[in-house]
């Protein structure tokens, strides 16, 4: 559920009712013209998302709304597809265009810089996406975040990243190999209820070091080992790291 204003200069036109010709458009056909015709409008902020979507049909009102204030919902799974998609396109274009930070905020993890690398995922995460906190269940949680990181490390040309792979006793969250410096990096992440940060970083080691995560990465041939234990709440996060060489 997702509370937003609603942007006033956004409007549909009633013409999409039907085609040249005269055929009645149906209901579905409609609603992908729409998001068609306004595609581009749409990406240019989170605002315009939101009352495009609501204005097509796919986030429903939930209540009634407070002034310019509307409490949105999504009404059942295929939407919820949806929905996922155009906010995944939606941060891969605000990442693309913050590329140093980006790039900056790897080189950290590579050289095990645990604090700059607190720092910039903090900082990415508040310049990208509005992270509140919902009533979703703590493993909804943490898969989101999940996917935020994974989206950021998609952008980084050279490194191999996987994402929920078995490895020693276990599946990881997030693993990378830097071939061409024999670097493995392993990664687990944990919502921090509360504001727990230290509690779920630790816990997060403790995952990786219980279940030998790096072990694929060492059949791999990667020579240092970093392992991150990284804790989010709403837009803030912890990081911390271990270093292991084989």
């Amino acid at each position: 559920m997702v509370s937003c204003k609603m942007e006033e200069q956004l409007t549909y036109d009633a013409m999409s009712e039907s085609e040249p010709g005269g055929r009645l458009r149906t209901h579905g056909e409609r609603r992908m013209l729409i998001m068609s015709e306004a595609h581009d409008m749409m990406y240019d902020s989170v605002e315009n998302m939101w009352s495009l979507l609501y204005a097509t049909g796919y986030l429903t009102q939930s209540e009634a709304p407070a002034g310019n204030l509307v409490r949105l919902t999504i009404p059942n799974t295929e939407v919820r597809s949806i929905f996922r998609d155009f906010v995944l396109k939606l941060f891969e274009k605000k990442i693309a265009q913050d590329g140093v930070t980006v790039s900056t905020f790897c080189e950290a993890l590579k050289s095990g810089n645990a604090p700059e690398a607190e720092t910039l995922f903090t900082a990415l995460m508040r310049n990208t996406v509005s992270v509140r906190d919902t009533a979703v269940r703590k493993e909804f949680k943490e898969s989101f975040y999940h996917g935020l990181l994974l989206g950021i490390l998609g952008f980084k040309d050279g490194w191999s990243v996987d994402s929920n792979r078995e490895s020693g006793d276990g599946y990881y969250d997030i693993a990378i190999e830097i071939e061409d410096e024999e670097i493995g990096i392993v990664i687990e992440v944990e919502y921090a209820e509360n504001a727990q940060f230290e509690q779920e970083c630790k816990k997060a080691l403790r995952q990786i070091n219980d279940n030998d995560y790096t072990a694929e990465l060492k059949n791999d041939g990667m020579r240092t080992l970093l392992k991150y234990g990284i804790a989010c709440y709403k837009s803030q996060c912890k990081v911390v790291v271990e270093l292991q060489s084989s």
